[in-house]
């Protein structure tokens, strides 16, 4: 059977502190599976180096046996990841999120700047394409 997942020796650090360490994991295509493990065991670190948003110190990793190290948009376009709670970057605007976003999946410049008005407008953040992340709170409706 295929893989959806591999990883050989995936090791990752934050300084001192190695959050991953050796970690070989293989998960076969079309089954579904949990990291569970107590805080700090690096379920969310090994996440974020499966779909690119980390780059391992040591090891390999492959998602859908395409090799995953540094930005590849081709293979993050084919998973999905939602964080428990996402964060923004507060110093940024909308736009300029959405404009990273886009970049990150691959999309041209004429690509982003057709899309993220659409986007702003279905958020309704239409009008606001110059405030800071930080001063949208979410759930909120504020102005």
């Amino acid at each position: 059977m295929e893989l959806a997942i591999e990883t050989s020796g995936l090791t990752k650090r934050y300084g001192s502190l190695t959050a991953v360490n050796k970690l070989d994991l293989r998960v076969d295509r079309n089954t579904i599976h949990g990291f569970l493990g107590p805080n700090g065991a690096g379920k969310t670190t090994t996440i974020k180096v499966l779909v690119g948003l980390l780059k391992p110190d040591e090891g390999t990793v492959k998602v859908l046996g395409q090799e995953v190290r540094g930005d590849r948009p081709d293979v993050r376009l084919k998973m999905g990841y939602m964080p428990e709670l996402p964060k923004f970057p507060k110093h940024l605007k909308g736009w300029e999120l959405l404009d990273i976003y886009g970049k990150m999946y691959g999309m041209t410049e004429p690509e982003r700047k057709d899309q993220i008005p659409k986007l702003l407008q279905m958020v309704g953040l239409k009008g606001r394409e110059e405030t800071l992340l930080e001063s949208i709170v979410k759930g909120c409706n504020n102005v």
